[in-house]
């Protein structure tokens, strides 16, 4: 039975040598190994990272610092209501409690 199949497998770089070893484990040949290339159409799936880890990172700093901002003026917008709230109706001065 000398027939022959011409299969084109694509592979990340790191599997390549168990698919090699299992071709050739089950009497199969490889004739040659070259790295991929999309077809043209699809040109722009690869053209960039979709995941970016440097931005991720820049992104949650920035938020982690909004967050921050947002708390310390909610927490000083609540000691001014507490202030507000809690003086004394009959002194010339207020008290402030801390």
């Amino acid at each position: 039975m000398g027939r022959n199949i011409d299969v084109e497998i694509v592979v990340q770089e790191g599997e390549l040598i168990g698919w090699r070893d299992a071709l050739r484990a089950a009497g199969g040949t490889l004739e040659g190994e070259r790295p991929f290339t999309p077809p043209p159409e699809e040109l722009d799936r690869f053209a960039d990272a979709q995941f970016e880890p440097l931005m991720v990172i820049a992104v949650g700093i920035g938020v982690t610092a909004l967050l921050n901002q947002i708390l310390n003026l909610v927490d000083r917008l609540r000691a001014k209501t507490f202030w507000l709230s809690t003086r004394p109706s009959h002194g010339s001065r207020p008290v402030v409690y801390r």
